[in-house]
């Protein structure tokens, strides 16, 4: 019995490293969908997922909480995170919600009324249009 999880964990791994999409943990490729613009995007507070594209060199991708304050639409990473590495080396990003991609740039927040709704000892990103 041993053997049969073991190869279909393996297997699972396996179709999960092909994805182009986000899959749970493991990251994804370019977001695909169709180009859209927005002066603003306080419209996302009807989403509670968003995709992240970061890297436009190698594009990497993932998904991410949601969260709108004041109409201004907000993500945090963990220091550890790849994807938040790739930010601070580029702060070209790419979000989809639902199903339009829009371009964007990621600025790092320091105002501690917007890091209070957040975990401590995270990097909080507001995302603005371009």
């Amino acid at each position: 019995m041993t053997k049969t999880k073991t190869l279909l964990a393996s297997l699972l791994l396996i179709l999960a490293s092909a994805c182009q999409s986000p899959f749970l943990v493991f990251p994804g490729k370019e977001v695909v969908g169709a180009l859209s613009n927005t002066d603003t995007f306080a419209f996302a507070k009807k989403f509670s997922i968003l995709k992240l594209e970061t890297r436009p060199s190698n594009p990497y991708s993932v998904f991410l909480r949601v969260t709108v304050i004041n109409g201004q639409l907000y993500i945090d990473a963990s220091p550890s995170r790849r994807w938040h590495r790739f930010i601070q080396e580029d702060t070209f990003v790419r979000i989809q919600l639902g199903e339009l991609i829009y371009t964007a740039k990621a600025i790092a927040v320091e105002d501690p009324d917007v890091k209070a709704h957040f975990l401590k000892n995270r990097t909080i990103y507001k995302i603005v249009p371009r």
